[in-house]
């Protein structure tokens, strides 16, 4: 956390915002915040068809080819959900999602935040934020063969996001059709993420408990990243998901 304040403190002293339209690469936004890394991802679940015509179409996922609601979830670099907003119809998407949602006010401004490609342009609505995305092919001028090298390793760098949403479809309740009141999508979301949060914690404390068993000889400092395997608070305080 040490290491945290001092990137806020280096974020704080820059000399100026990024005009909008900049972003930082992979490796410029890690070189800036090398501990503070946070994922965003939309998921979503399949609803009973709604009766109402209008709210069929709201809920029509052209993605999933059902009617489905989605939520914003934030992860941080140990996998741990630390933000989630609230659900909406399928049929829109993870961009306009996020903006409205605001999720990314949760996150601290010293927190690189990475998403997929369906986030491309979010750097222009938070211009004051450190964001990655891949990058995309645009007719004038092409994606060079540098991009193309680098977009793999950016998928892998993220693939901490995808983990963490297999955890809450592991759950029927998120995985099987919705047939409960809509009006309860929330309330439900939220307490499997309590469960999923709860287990990884207690696997950390595992992975932990074997590494302490494991301990250098005396005389020899042990590495700064051996001291803790569990983000204890990055993103929000732990309470909030009691």
């Amino acid at each position: 956390m040490e290491r945290l304040t001092e990137a806020g403190d280096g974020l704080a002293g820059r000399a100026s915002a990024p005009t909008p339209g900049e972003g930082k690469t992979i490796r410029e936004a890690l070189a800036v915040f090398p501990d503070g890394l946070g994922m965003i991802d939309g998921t979503e679940r399949r609803i009973q068809r709604p009766q109402d015509p209008k709210a069929q179409r709201q809920h029509s996922s052209g993605r999933r080819q059902t009617h489905t609601r989605k939520a914003i979830i934030a992860v941080d670099h140990k996998e741990r959900i630390r933000g989630v907003s609230p659900a909406a119809p399928g049929s829109q998407s993870d961009f306009s999602r996020t903006v409205e949602s605001g999720i990314i006010r949760q996150i601290p401004e010293s927190i690189s935040v990475m998403g997929d490609a369906g986030f491309d342009g979010l750097q222009n609505d938070y211009p004051d934020r450190s964001m990655a995305t891949p990058h995309q092919a645009r007719r004038n001028p092409p994606l060079l063969p540098d991009p193309k090298r680098a977009n793999p390793e950016w998928a892998s760098m993220r693939m901490g996001v995808e983990h963490t949403i297999r955890w809450l479809k592991r759950f029927r309740i998120l995985s099987s059709v919705f047939r409960h009141l809509l009006a309860l999508y929330d309330t439900v979301f939220l307490a499997v993420v309590g469960i999923v949060n709860f287990r990884m914690d207690r696997r950390c404390r595992k992975v932990e408990s074997v590494a302490s068993s494991v301990l250098p000889p005396q005389g020899v400092e042990r590495p700064p990243d051996g001291k803790s395997y569990c983000a204890k608070s990055l993103f929000c305080p732990r309470a909030s998901w009691s």
